[in-house]
């Protein structure tokens, strides 16, 4: 094999992780590799860290004002110079054949998108069914990056992120990260990715490493959340077809079930002021019309009672319930996948 990969690392006030990160790639046992690192303004000793692997000349480091991880993205595509692209957090690592094992696999069966197993949590193996899906297949595979339902093997939450995977570079072409969304990010170019797709191939080997930092943006409640879903809305709106109302819908839920989710779990707001929150939620618009319009029968039992509860404006048993499940399990993720 003789092809460059270029592997994207976004990097953020990562000093507590980013030597790690940046180590397992080096010294992978492929060794035709670029890494494209974009420092988006961290505010601790991340470049410097960084710094000290530029005797690499495989790396190149790019320091930006911080924008978010879409912009650090996107910077990194257009330096990107392989046929193949990776993507890697900078809190995460790869086992050292990574590289190896999923150009091999894209080579092999000409795939165009190659998605490994992982570990979750340092030695939790999430190993995925080895299959190959084309075809007429693909559209259903496409639309459950966007949803996957909570009733299905949730192993395959790993679908909807960029990393794990590898990708042929003419599968991306001009498609970028949407900056103005940080959530679902990764499932919304993904799913533009898949419209460029003829043949995407699942490996059970676990070959990348997730570290779930509780502290991220990703995992906390914050009162410009719904902004975001404005965001992720307006972003649905232009790239599915009326056809697909029912999957809008159902993005549209889990934005609802998340909201919920981590406002239960704030303590900083009293009982009264979330109760308010959830309710002006179900009274904007596209919230309104998901909850009345949105077909039940392939929802979860949690997802269809929770429907039912904010149809029914039952917000005061809704509470009670996540506050129970709170309570027994310890927990402020009430609806997490």
């Amino acid at each position: 094999m003789d092809e460059l990969v270029s592997i994207i690392v976004p990097v953020y006030n990562a000093e507590k992780y980013i030597k790690k990160c940046i180590e397992s790639i080096i010294n992978q046992t492929y060794k035709k590799i670029e890494v494209v690192i974009v420092d988006d303004g961290s505010k601790d000793n991340s470049v410097g860290i960084l710094k000290k692997y530029e005797y690499d000349d495989r790396i190149k480091l790019i320091l930006t004002k911080n924008h978010g991880v879409s912009t650090a993205r996107n910077v990194a595509i257009e330096k990107c110079n392989g046929n193949f692209i990776m993507f890697a957090d900078a809190d995460d690592w790869l086992e050292p054949n990574a590289v190896e094992v999923l150009l091999n696999v894209a080579i092999s069966t000409s795939a165009e998108i190659v998605q490994a197993g992982y570990y979750r949590n340092e030695n939790e193996k999430i190993k995925l069914s080895e299959r190959q899906i084309n075809g007429n297949n693909i559209q259903e595979l496409r639309e459950k990056i966007l949803f996957i339902n909570s009733m299905e093997d949730i192993n395959y939450g790993a679908l909807r992120c960029v990393w794990g995977k590898i990708f042929k570079r003419e599968v991306i072409k001009d498609i970028r990260f949407d900056q103005n969304i940080y959530l679902l990010e990764d499932g919304i170019f993904l799913y533009e990715c898949m419209k460029n797709v003829q043949c995407f191939q699942f490996i059970d080997e676990c070959l990348y490493h997730y570290r779930k930092v509780e502290s991220s943006a990703c995992n906390r409640f914050n009162k410009d959340q719904l902004i975001q879903y404005d965001n992720i809305s307006s972003k649905l709106l232009k790239i599915l077809s009326n056809a697909q109302k029912q999957l809008y819908y159902k993005v549209m839920l889990e934005c609802i079930m998340t909201y919920i989710s981590r406002l239960m779990s704030y303590s900083k707001i009293e009982k009264k002021e979330k109760i308010r929150l959830i309710n002006n939620l179900t009274c904007q618009n596209k919230y309104h019309e998901t909850i009345f319009n949105i077909d039940v029968r392939k929802l979860s039992k949690k997802e269809k009672i929770t429907i039912y509860l904010l149809k029914n404006n039952y917000l005061q048993i809704l509470y009670v319930i996540c506050k129970i499940k709170d309570f027994v399990k310890g927990k402020g993720k009430i609806w997490k996948r």
